[in-house]
């Protein structure tokens, strides 16, 4: 499978894998495909492979249990996320996150409940 590239240089599969071992802490191969297979089908050994990549760019750290390997985040979700954000709002929106914050106010359907959060968390800065 050719991996969609994003702008972090992470492919949407390895993007997606990521956020299922952030949330489960860690993982073996068998235990992502489960949940990726949850909603849609995926090949084992596809799994796999992209773990592995993972490990290859540092973002996993494998460990050994028995007959099978166990991956861990090596970098925390916020961490990697906020990188993926300045990235984003610095090849995207010229450097600007209030453009980013516009386009996304213009374009999505917010409930009067996400408007609130959003000012909220506005006011706390």
């Amino acid at each position: 499978m050719k991996q969609k590239r994003s702008v972090s240089g992470l492919g949407e599969t390895e993007m997606e894998i990521m956020n299922h071992l952030w949330d489960l802490g860690s993982g073996t191969v068998a235990d992502v495909h489960s949940r990726i297979n949850g909603y849609r089908k995926v090949a084992y050994t596809t799994i796999m492979t992209v773990l592995k990549k993972l490990a290859d760019k540092n973002m996993l750290r494998i460990e050994k249990e028995g007959l099978t390997y166990r991956y861990f985040p090596v970098r925390s979700e916020a961490e990697v996320k906020g990188e993926l954000a300045d990235s984003f709002v610095s090849s995207v929106f010229q450097n600007s996150p209030v453009q980013l914050v516009q386009t996304l106010v213009k374009k999505e359907k917010l409930t009067l409940s996400e408007i609130e959060e959003i000012k909220k968390l506005i006011e706390n800065l």
